[in-house]
């Protein structure tokens, strides 16, 4: 086997494994055939400690955005919140019941 067949070899194998893990292949990703819904279904269904590893990836990754666009996204999250709170989808708790919360969810 030549060196390109080789590589064509490592490659398509990625692609399998990829496919195998993930469901979908890495063109589809790149295709526009995942949204952002299928993302967050997956991202969902990853076990708890690489969801924070990926959240804590995810806003490190906003930490280089422009002064502007990081306040106007922060405002849209804050907006949004407050729709959720007055329409009563989601429950308010005290900082020691969200401590307590976690703690549980990490053992």
């Amino acid at each position: 086997m030549n060196r390109r067949n080789s590589g064509e070899l490592s490659f398509l194998s990625r692609n399998v494994a990829f496919r195998y893990y993930f469901g979908h292949s890495p063109r589809d990703a790149l295709s526009g055939k995942m949204n952002a819904g299928t993302i967050e279904e997956e991202a969902l269904a990853l076990p708890l400690r690489e969801r924070a590893k990926l959240v804590e990836r995810l806003l490190e990754s906003l930490d280089n955005l422009p002064e502007q666009e990081a306040e106007a996204l922060w405002l849209d999250l804050a907006e949004h919140s407050a729709r959720q709170i007055d329409e009563g989808r989601v429950q308010l708790v005290t900082p020691a019941e969200l401590e307590r919360r976690v703690q549980a969810r990490l053992k």
